[in-house]
């Protein structure tokens, strides 16, 4: 072996460094982004950005097939937040509204 950094160390590193300024640039924006709520006929929707998660709260447990709606969606039941929760990404926002059948949230 040679000495130093072998070239495939060094092939990636510009990939490597504008990744991390983007993740960090996103990250920041989150956490500067102020919580909001959003209800709909049954319960509610939460984006916390400060933690990077969508909750839905519902007003009463949901049947069988709305919890596997919620399931084959990447939700997550949190029994700390009593909610259903996915990290918050515009997949995430769209998938919430498949879940809940509806076109946009009050915006």
């Amino acid at each position: 072996q040679k000495k130093g950094f072998q070239p495939f160390q060094l092939s990636n590193n510009l990939a490597r460094i504008k990744d991390t300024e983007a993740a960090l640039k996103r990250h920041t924006a989150m956490a500067e982004a102020e919580d909001k709520e959003f209800t709909f006929a049954g319960g509610k929707v939460e984006f916390c950005y400060s933690e990077e998660r969508i909750r839905i709260y519902f007003d009463s447990i949901p049947d069988v097939e709305k919890r596997a709606k919620l399931k084959s969606e990447a939700f997550k039941w949190s029994p700390k937040n009593q909610a259903w929760q996915r990290q918050l990404t515009a997949n995430a926002i769209r998938a919430t509204k498949r879940v809940l059948g509806i076109e946009k949230f009050g915006e």
